[in-house]
C-alpha cells in the first residue's frame, strides 16, 4: 500500500544525444607521400607514387626541342609516357569511351580520357588513359559506352611552350596488349590503372 509520505525519487532523464566534437574530418590525400616531378622549361609538373620508376627519356635544351618522360609500375605491367613535340597526326579511329573526367580548371581545360580501342582483326585491345584537350572532345564528342571515331594519337595542346606550343601527349597503358573486350575493361578496374589514373589527374602547369 502506498504511503502518503513516501517520496518519489526524481527520475532521470537519459540523454540520446551523442557527444560532438569540434574537429573537422580532413578529406584523405590521395597523394600523401608521393613524389613530384616537375619540368623547368615547359613548366609542368604531375605526381607518382614513390615506387614507381620514373625515367627522363628526352631532356629538351630550348623551347620546341621534344621532351619524353616514362613512368613504370613496379613490375612493369602499366607504363606512362608524357611526350611534348607530338606532332604526329594518325587521322580517325575507332574508340570505346570508358570514362570521361574533367580536371579542374588550374589545368587548362584537359581531361582525362579512358577508352579501348582494337587491331589486328579485332585480336589485340588497347586500353589508356589518356589527357586530352577539352576542346577536342567538343569536336569529337563522345559517349561513354558508345563507339567512336576520334583523333589518334590522343593529343592536348602543350601550354608550356611560350608563344609557339607543341602538341603533347601524357598516357597510362598495360604494356602489353589484351585480347578481348572484356579484359580490356577489366583493365580500368586494376590497382596500377587507378593509380595511373591519379597520376594523369595530377598534371598541370606552373604558370
Amino acid at each position: 500500500m502506498w504511503h502518503k509520505n513516501h517520496k518519489s525519487e526524481p527520475i532521470k532523464q537519459s540523454s540520446n544525444k551523442t557527444s560532438q566534437t569540434n574537429q573537422s574530418t580532413k578529406p584523405t590525400d590521395p597523394y600523401a607521400g608521393w613524389k613530384i616531378y616537375s619540368d623547368a622549361l615547359y613548366h609542368y609538373s604531375f605526381k607518382y607514387p614513390t615506387d614507381w620508376n620514373l625515367t627522363i627519356q628526352t631532356t629538351p635544351q630550348q623551347l620546341g626541342d621534344a621532351g619524353q618522360v616514362t613512368i613504370a609500375s613496379p613490375d612493369g605491367a602499366v607504363i606512362m609516357t608524357y611526350e611534348n613535340g607530338n606532332n604526329h597526326d594518325g587521322g580517325l579511329t575507332a574508340i570505346l569511351p570508358i570514362s570521361i573526367t574533367p580536371l579542374n580548371p588550374t589545368n587548362q581545360d584537359l581531361t582525362v580520357l579512358g577508352s579501348s580501342f582494337n587491331s589486328n582483326n579485332d585480336t589485340s585491345f588497347f586500353p589508356s588513359y589518356d589527357v586530352v584537350g577539352t576542346s577536342v572532345l567538343t569536336t569529337y564528342p563522345l559517349t561513354v559506352g558508345t563507339s567512336s571515331q576520334f583523333p589518334a594519337p590522343i593529343k592536348f595542346t602543350d601550354q608550356g611552350g611560350g608563344s609557339s606550343p607543341t602538341s603533347g601527349s601524357f598516357s597510362a597503358a598495360p604494356s602489353s596488349a589484351v585480347h578481348t573486350l572484356a579484359e580490356a575493361k577489366s583493365w580500368f578496374t586494376t590497382p596500377d590503372a587507378k593509380t595511373s589514373f591519379q597520376t594523369l589527374k595530377s598534371f598541370s602547369y606552373n604558370k
